[in-house]
């Protein structure tokens, strides 16, 4: 699978679009400000999830109208998962299988648990709703993103280069170790 395609104003802030400025996109959607409307066809439970995720992102701006409907898949697979969760705790972890013999088998609710919990954790990635899909993120800026990217390319001479992260260092490669020698 290809990584995804770099973000415009990231390609700014590290400086690879002031070498070449051909590489930043004009024509980048932008999706409007303000806060998705809760359709009125979801579920109570649904719309309790989306009640609780919007009280605790709509300031920072996160989630955006472009996003009504990745978010309803989100709060409705939350809502599925819970309802799956709670239907596993009263029949049990394993069920009668009546067409083999009275055997024991495990629940097929497990996989509409784990089915449900792998969609909601990607599309809550996917929102910014994880701890590690919002540490990237940064929000409450008065400079809005054109006003960013304006700057940075107002500004005289090279970037200076992005910190790196602490603990993260370069490996070099000095070639295979002779005799006698030691690193």
């Amino acid at each position: 699978m290809t990584s995804p395609r770099k973000p415009t104003i990231l390609k700014l802030l590290n400086g690879s679009a002031r070498h070449d400025p051909g590489r930043i996109s004009q024509r980048e959607p932008k999706p409007r400000s303000g806060r998705p409307v809760m359709p009125a066809d979801m579920s109570d439970a649904a719309k309790k999830v989306w009640r609780r995720v919007m009280r605790n992102f709509a300031a920072s701006g996160v989630i955006t109208p472009a996003d009504e409907g990745i978010f309803r898949a989100y709060c409705e697979s939350i809502d599925r998962l819970v309802g799956a969760t709670r239907l596993i705790d009263t029949s049990g972890p394993l069920v009668i299988d009546r067409r083999h013999g009275q055997m024991l088998i495990k629940n097929p609710l497990h996989q509409i648990v784990r089915d449900e919990a792998t969609l909601s954790r990607l599309l809550a990635r996917e929102l910014g709703l994880t701890p590690s899909s919002r540490a990237g993120l940064e929000v409450g800026d008065d400079l809005g993103a054109d006003d960013t990217a304006r700057w940075l390319l107002d500004q005289p001479g090279p970037l200076p280069p992005l910190p790196r992260p602490a603990g993260k260092r370069r490996k070099r490669n000095r070639g295979p170790i002779t005799e006698g020698e030691q690193r």
